[in-house]
């Protein structure tokens, strides 16, 4: 209709995308600790309706031309996009350069009482922003430092999980977001010859290379992340042990033999759950060990491996390795026949990975 807001409509659909945090058991316990009314672990049914709801606005977002007051937020330089915003940014600032786009969002930009003018000057702005190999490095840049701060700052105020809750369903789905639209930008500049890295033999010339400065390349932080997030992993395994998922994994012994498998079970279910306020060293021993053991091939050969681990952890380790992660496009997927006979084959990548999460 023709009186309904639609600034107020498309802002509220893009907030609804915010319902991903509503798989953190952090955010749970922190709105309970806040004073309001007490929730427990997000059921089934629960999970499944989250899955719903961002799945059916993520696709309502991608076929509504967008706001006005929404392409201005692309078009500022100084604004800084988070959360549901930066999603909605890594779709919708290619598609405002892109001649199939342009027409469809400048048509939708003058029936929202823009003149003609005013909406071709708008959607120069947020071409000139956000079309731009330095824009895409620094936006990265600013997740992957925001994400590190906030793990720390989470690791340090709850001691009793550790490190396993420390990073948020919404802060990872973001952050792989964010690095699946770098992988596009740096692959497409390659592709039509304006960036050559084949002379780049330290950060200097990777920096001139790339025309940014060293403060905006997020390397380090990101080797930093990767490592952050690789020992809340350990951690996660390690306080599942006991748990009736991993009692209920195969193990070692009968996917050896099957004939075993009862008496496995009945192992792995006896072993007690790892209590971080009694089992400290316990937990960092787990952790170091499985930091050092493996049982797939990889660039480094494991030092360790199942026959030096415990039965129980064991069970963890094979319950957190065996999801096939199926619902993830491929690597390179924009430039295969996965992706690649899309309209914007990096669009297409970058929303798999998005709805992959979820």
């Amino acid at each position: 209709p023709d009186t309904i807001k639609y600034t107020t409509l498309y802002e509220t659909l893009v907030g609804m995308l915010a319902v991903s945090a509503q798989v953190d058991p952090s955010m749970r316990a922190s709105t309970a600790a806040a004073g309001a009314e007490a929730v427990g672990p997000l059921s089934f049914l629960g999970h499944c309706a989250v899955q719903y709801t961002f799945s059916l606005v993520y696709k309502i977002l991608l076929t509504l031309p967008p706001s006005v007051a929404a392409l201005e937020s692309l078009a500022s330089p100084d604004v800084r996009l988070e959360g549901p915003w930066l999603l909605h940014a890594l779709i919708w600032g290619p598609r405002a350069s892109h001649k199939l786009f342009n027409g469809w969002i400048k048509d939708g930009l003058v029936r929202q009482s823009l003149t003609t003018q005013k909406a071709d000057a708008l959607l120069k702005s947020v071409t000139n922003v956000t079309s731009s190999l330095q824009h895409d490095l620094r936006v990265a840049g600013q997740v992957v430092t925001g994400l590190i701060s906030k793990i720390h700052a989470r690791a340090t105020a709850s001691v009793s999980t550790g490190m396993a809750d420390c990073a948020s369903f919404a802060d990872l789905l973001l952050v792989d977001a964010v690095l699946a639209r770098l992988q596009v930008t740096l692959d497409d500049g390659w592709q039509r010859g304006e960036l050559d890295l084949r002379g780049a033999s330290d950060t200097h010339d990777l920096c001139q290379a790339l025309k940014i400065t060293a403060d905006q390349l997020p390397v380090t932080s990101l080797l930093s992340l990767i490592m952050l997030l690789t020992e809340a992993a350990r951690h996660g395994i390690v306080q599942s042990i006991g748990s009736s998922a991993a009692a209920a994994a195969p193990t070692s012994a009968n996917v050896n033999n099957k004939a075993s498998s009862s008496s496995a079970s009945a192992a792995v279910a006896a072993v007690p759950a790892v209590n971080l306020h009694e089992s400290g060293p316990m937990l960092e021993a787990y952790s170091r060990v499985l930091a050092v053991s493996g049982d797939h091939g990889g660039f480094v050969r494991a030092c360790l491996g199942r026959e030096s681990r415990t039965t129980a952890l064991n069970a963890a380790l094979y319950n957190w390795t065996v999801n096939a992660l199926d619902g993830f496009p491929q690597p390179q997927a924009w430039k295969s026949s996965q992706c690649g006979g899309d309209v914007l084959p990096g669009e297409s990548f970058v929303s798999g990975v998005v709805l992959g999460h979820v």
